[in-house]
Parts: C-alpha cells; structure tokens; sequence
C-alpha cells in the first residue's frame, strides 16, 4: 500500500486533509477514532514506560552520574516502539464487518508495522551488542 512509510503514517495520523485525500471525501469521519486511538496507546506505552524507568531508577539500574549506554538505549527504544505498536494493534477493536471500504482498518496493520518490525530491530540490537 501507499501508506506504508512512517513519514506518510504520520502525515495521516496528524493531517486531516491527508487523511482525506488518501480516503475519499466523506470518509473521513473515522480519522478522530484512529487518531484517539493511536495516542491512547502512546498514553498508556508512555506509562508504563515511565514507571519502569522508575523502578529502575530506584533500584539504582540507571541514573543521573551514568554515562548513557547506547545497546541499552536501543533496546529500551525498541521495547517502546514495539509496545505502542501491539498496543494499538490489539487493543483497538474494529467496528464493523466490512474492513476493505474504511482508510483506518487498513491503517492499522501498516501502523503495526511501520513501529513494531524498526522496534524489534532496535530491540535485538541493542541486546546483542
């Protein structure tokens, strides 16, 4: 599909009028549910990220007088991406049964793979290196 590039995902995701011109006029009533639903996954990734840089902040796994580790960095940085992306992926139900006429059933999978496959990536390099 066209609209499989992060640059152009993003573009949907943020732009009213790109969505409806890959859409078609007068089916661009679904965008504000994608769009809600792409931030609330974020919200909660988000979350628990920052509650987990937390408990390792406590625990004294990181901090402030550490030099920054990149394999950490990018395996934390994937774990993140592939989190907002299996968040969204599943946690947003479809609401109809015919999933080839509406732009966001479509947007779904290619914002999966936009963020899960680069996070994955990310992730296995930043443990093996």
């Amino acid at each position: 599909m066209a609209w499989t590039t992060p640059r152009d995902l993003a573009a949907i995701l943020l732009s009213e009028r790109w969505y409806a011109t890959i859409a078609g006029p007068g089916n661009t009533g679904h965008q504000a549910k994608f769009r809600v639903a792409a931030f609330g996954a974020f919200a909660w990734t988000a979350g628990g990220t920052i509650l987990s840089a937390a408990a390792a902040f406590a625990l004294g796994r990181i901090g402030f007088d550490r030099p920054i580790d990149p394999a950490k960095l990018m395996a934390c940085t994937g774990a993140v991406m592939g989190a907002w992306s299996t968040w969204f992926a599943l946690a947003t139900p479809e609401d109809t049964w015919d999933v080839t006429e509406r732009l966001d059933t479509h947007l779904r999978g290619s914002f999966f793979k936009a963020l899960f496959f680069p996070g994955l990536l990310l992730g296995l390099l930043g443990s093996g290196w």
